[in-house]
């Protein structure tokens, strides 16, 4: 049975470019999914599926809203609107991240790409539990 998050629609709102800077934003629906624990069997290490499963919809969403990030360094603002109480505000962040270090979104998301990333819980919404991002460049390729 497949994942109902992969038909999910992504609202993506675009890119514009401010004060020399382009700015990316957003919306990945439905509810956001923290990074989880790499699982360890006889067979190996892997991530979860929903792990990988969310990080996808991050990176298509992404994709989707013309994000080319290039090889400067970047921002990242991640707003968040769960479902409920439950849930882990950094791990949301770093799934989000993680999304966005598939190239070629993002090269990487060390602290020389990634120099600011911040997430903020917005509040509570169980009717359309969404995630918001705005990817930032912070300096001009030349």
């Amino acid at each position: 049975m497949g994942d109902a998050r992969a038909t999910l629609p992504v609202a993506v709102v675009g890119a514009v470019v401010a004060e020399g800077r382009m700015i990316w934003t957003f919306t990945v629906l439905g509810r956001p999914v923290g990074k989880q624990r790499p699982r360890v069997t006889g067979r190996g290490t892997f991530t979860p599926s929903e792990t990988l499963d969310y990080e996808r919809q991050v990176f298509s969403a992404a994709l989707a809203a013309g994000v080319r990030a290039g090889s400067g360094p970047v921002a990242v603002n991640v707003r968040i609107w769960p479902p409920s109480r439950r849930g882990d505000v950094d791990n949301w962040l770093k799934s989000v991240l993680d999304g966005l270090a598939r190239a070629p979104v993002l090269d990487g998301d060390d602290w020389t790409r990634v120099r600011r990333a911040s997430a903020e819980v917005v509040a509570v919404d169980a009717r359309q539990p969404r995630v918001d991002v705005t990817v930032t460049m912070l300096e001009v390729e030349r």
